[in-house]
């Protein structure tokens, strides 16, 4: 039941652009319950993303942010 911190490491892959990447996820058992949040800083240009463009457009953050909650049920 006690929170612990771990880092998932795998391959993301964005706009047909693989990338390696280490994805820091808080997780905690609750319940029966193992409760898995994280986040993860993405840079459009390590992804070939171009920023959108459009006259009604002032500006555009040129990064983006990966979140995930995953709620996975412990069956014995």
């Amino acid at each position: 039941g006690e929170a612990a911190t771990v880092n998932a490491q795998g391959t993301l892959t964005l706009h047909g652009v693989s990338q390696e990447v280490v994805i820091p996820l808080d997780v905690q058992l609750t319940d029966g319950m193992l409760v898995v949040v994280g986040s993860l800083d993405i840079a459009l240009v390590d992804y070939d993303i171009d920023a959108p463009q459009s006259s009604s457009v002032v500006s555009v953050n040129h990064t983006g942010v990966l979140e995930l909650q995953l709620f996975l049920t412990i069956t014995y």
